[in-house]
């Protein structure tokens, strides 16, 4: 990590390896949240907090991992949420932007319905749909059948030049 440029480090674990026994703290500085990956969990308690810790490490020109067991739901959940409220992404820019560099991430559904609160709040409205296990749907023309995107205004422009605005 340290050949990364790790320096900080993010611990979304309850007690599992990650949390205090498996630590450096001469290697690295930690921040840690005693998190479960349920879907029954208010993750977004930590919003702020977790996003703090990640942009003052930013400003500093150093790198911070976030990391929870298994690297798919708590991390990526965190993640996506500091790119809303920090860097103003839509969850639809947000989850574009996480997959290109991990095909994993897959927050559960308690998550995504936090986050889908998150957009709605930010921005007015949600900007993508998703299906269990954090699928975005795709928009369908009613008319033709083909996917027309993963928005809702995908879909109206669809129509608009394959249908002439029907």
């Amino acid at each position: 990590m340290q050949h990364l440029g790790i320096t900080h480090i993010l611990c979304l674990c309850t007690n599992e390896i990650g949390q205090s026994d498996s630590q450096f703290p001469d290697l690295f500085i930690y921040k840690n949240f005693s998190v479960c990956d349920n879907e029954d969990v208010n993750i977004s308690r930590i919003f702020d907090e977790a996003c703090d810790f990640i942009e003052a490490v930013e400003r500093t020109g150093q790198s911070v991992l976030v990391h929870c067991f298994e690297g798919k739901s708590r991390s990526v959940t965190v993640v996506l949420a500091y790119l809303m409220l920090r860097k103003k992404f839509t969850l639809i820019e947000a989850w574009n932007a996480m997959k290109k560099v991990h095909h994993r991430a897959q927050p559960n559904d308690g998550f995504a319905k936090i986050l889908q609160e998150l957009d709605q709040k930010l921005y007015g409205k949600v900007s993508m749909e998703w299906r269990r296990w954090w699928k975005p749907t795709m928009k369908v023309c009613p008319i033709c059948g083909k996917d027309a995107g993963l928005r809702s205004n995908s879909l109206k422009l669809h129509l608009q030049r394959a249908h002439q605005g029907v």
